[in-house]
């Protein structure tokens, strides 16, 4: 029964067993919706001249979505750089309206960059200010403080004796300067 039904089916060609088997599992993975994309294409792929709607279909499916998609991520990435680059001339218009010059902006945005610093001008408006405070030169209020040199007079002579004499000399002022 089982050779009569191969011969009817296939025109009177005989089936082997294995070939059968491969039907069998082509008809399965056909059936499967996660395999039945990636069997089609190998069909196509094998045989390019074969209409396969479902697949061609898809296909064109899918290249419409990926234009779709690419088109709308372009106009994202314009729209965001629309919107720095708008920010960033505010930004510029704040510091020029604050007395800085175009050259001083420039080296202020480049040190944003370099030390990775988030385009917030309004706060590189006051770190700036800070430093500008903090830099200004200052008169100078400290005095420095005077020492006496001791006096080497017989230093020379005896070392000993004119250590003792100068420490003796060095505790009668700290004890004068106490009372």
């Amino acid at each position: 029964m089982f050779e009569d039904e191969n011969e009817n089916a296939t025109g009177g060609a005989r089936i082997t067993p294995e070939q059968l088997q491969i039907l069998k599992m082509t008809e399965l993975l056909s059936a499967n919706p996660k395999v039945r994309p990636k069997l089609q294409g190998l069909i196509k792929e094998a045989f390019p001249d074969v209409m396969i709607p479902e697949y061609e279909a898809m296909k064109m499916v899918e290249t419409r979505i990926a234009d779709f998609e690419a088109k709308q991520q372009k106009k994202e990435e314009e729209e965001r750089n629309r919107k720095i680059a708008e920010y960033a001339e505010k930004g510029r218009g704040l510091f020029k309206s604050n007395g800085f010059t175009d050259e001083e902006i420039k080296g202020i945005e480049d040190r944003m960059v370099k030390f990775d610093i988030p385009q917030d001008y309004e706060k590189a408006l006051t770190w700036v200010k800070r430093e500008r405070e903090f830099s200004a030169p200052r008169s100078m209020a400290y005095e420095p403080a005077t020492f006496r040199m001791p006096d080497n007079k017989g230093l020379w002579e005896n070392p000993d004796k004119w250590a003792l004499d100068e420490a003796h000399r060095a505790v009668d002022e700290i004890l004068q300067q106490n009372k």
